[in-house]
Formats: structure tokens, sequence, C-alpha cells
């Protein structure tokens, strides 16, 4: 009897025990910081890793002077946000004709570097901080770094064409 309890409770552990290995919650290698960008770009200006629920967007120290978000990125010329709206969790997903992320359950819009444009979140998308380590890009899904107030514009950018929501 004890042998099967012993065995049944190891097995449990075994079962709820987290594998951070390569999801959300653990430092995720993407690779080659040139790899990344590659496909940055080849998904339109984001890319989607759902396993980590990150997505990755170019971030470009030029358009950020002040350096409001350079901590954020460890020097890697990419941003990890978090897909989950900050309104009421939903995923947000990226609209391809305006180039902004736009939550399809409440109508928040963020732009391409998941700053606050409009809607009822109460801030920009939550980020996940980001290292480059030997030339791979490292992203530390375990951190959930808070996202800018609504008044940050730092990129300035407008939507490019139709909003999706």
């Amino acid at each position: 009897m004890g042998g099967t309890l012993g065995a049944f409770g190891l097995a449990s552990i075994g079962f709820l025990w987290p594998r951070l290995g390569s999801g959300f919650g653990a430092d995720i290698n993407l690779g080659p910081l040139d790899a990344l960008l590659e496909e940055i770009d080849a998904g339109g200006g984001r890319l989607e890793y759902p396993a980590g629920r990150p997505y990755m967007v170019r971030y470009d120290r030029a358009a950020d002077p002040e350096g409001v978000y350079g901590d954020l990125t460890g020097g890697a010329p990419v941003m990890a946000l978090y897909q989950k709206c900050v309104h009421l969790g939903c995923r947000v997903p990226w609209c391809a004709s305006s180039n902004w992320f736009e939550c399809p359950c409440h109508g928040s819009q963020y732009n391409r570097w998941g700053e606050y444009r409009f809607g009822p979140a109460p801030r920009g998308l939550d980020r996940f901080p980001t290292e480059l380590v030997d030339g791979e890009v490292h992203v530390n899904t375990s951190q959930i770094v808070t996202g800018p107030s609504r008044t940050t514009n730092v990129l300035g950018e407008p939507p490019t064409g139709e909003h999706c929501t």
C-alpha cells in the first residue's frame, strides 16, 4: 500500500512540475539575431512565438532618443511584447492593414511598439525583458514588465491603413 501511494505521489509531482524549457515562464532562446530580424520582416513587422506568448518587433534606438525602452531591450534591436491585452486579457492580434495590434474583444489599439493608442485599456502592452547573448536573442517570459502609460507615444507612428476592429 505504501509503495503504491509513493509511486502515485511521485507520478503526480512529475506531472504537475513545470517544464520551463521553451514556453511561457522560461528564458527562451529565439536564435541568431539576423535570422530573427528576417522572420520579423517576413511576418509583416512582427514575429509571433505562441509557446512563450511574446510578439517580437523591431526596435530602433534612433526612434527612441530618450532611451525609454533601451534597458528593456538589452541592447538588441528587437522588443518582446506580451500578446495579452492589458484591459481584460484577450489575445491581441496584429492588424496587417493598420500595422497596429488591435484587440477584438473591446477595441483597444496599440502601435507597433505596443504603446496605447485607443480604447479602454489602462496602458500599453506589457513586455518581456530581452537580452542579446553571443549574437542570440533571449526573452525572459518569467518576468512581465508593466507596459507604458497611456500618454507614452515614443514611436509616434499613425496607422498605415484601415483598422481591423
